[in-house]
């Protein structure tokens, strides 16, 4: 038998966009979830973080005086909103959850489903805007 640790798949976790607004309030909690994934991670164990954050890009389309739409509970997202919508969450928050990881030393990187093939996005079908279904396609960014 091999002395090769055998490699575990990886752990995921999806965060709300209550996380970002709770960072500067709710420190116990986050010390828990960041100390928890930094733990795993130095048994080896690889952690994948999905975060939302859907408040956010509302607040920053409000900021910019656009409206925002619903249709049956969901937000319309046309394509003028995409440039709003990527930069909140794919960089302002996914930025801050990877510094917020390295307070931890936490190793992490932060991507989004637009990078290294990872998903393709099938149009949502309450026909929503720029809004996707996504398919797991390549975990090789990942793996």
């Amino acid at each position: 038998m091999s002395n090769k640790a055998i490699k575990q798949p990886p752990i995921v976790l999806k965060i709300g966009g209550s996380f970002f607004t709770t960072l500067e309030t709710s420190v116990c909690t986050r010390n828990a979830l960041l100390e928890t994934i930094g733990i795993l991670q130095a048994k080896h164990q690889s952690v994948v973080i999905i975060h939302g954050g859907g408040e956010q890009v509302l607040k920053r389309l409000n900021d910019l005086g656009i409206a925002s739409v619903r249709k049956n509970g969901l937000r319309v997202t046309p394509d003028e909103h995409m440039p709003v919508v990527t930069s909140v969450l794919a960089g302002e928050l996914n930025k801050m959850l990877v510094a917020e990881c390295a307070k931890y030393k936490i190793n992490a990187v932060g991507i989004s489903l637009a990078d290294g093939n990872i998903a393709t996005c099938e149009e949502h079908p309450q026909d929503i805007g720029a809004v996707g279904v996504p398919t797991a396609k390549s975990a090789n960014l990942l793996n």
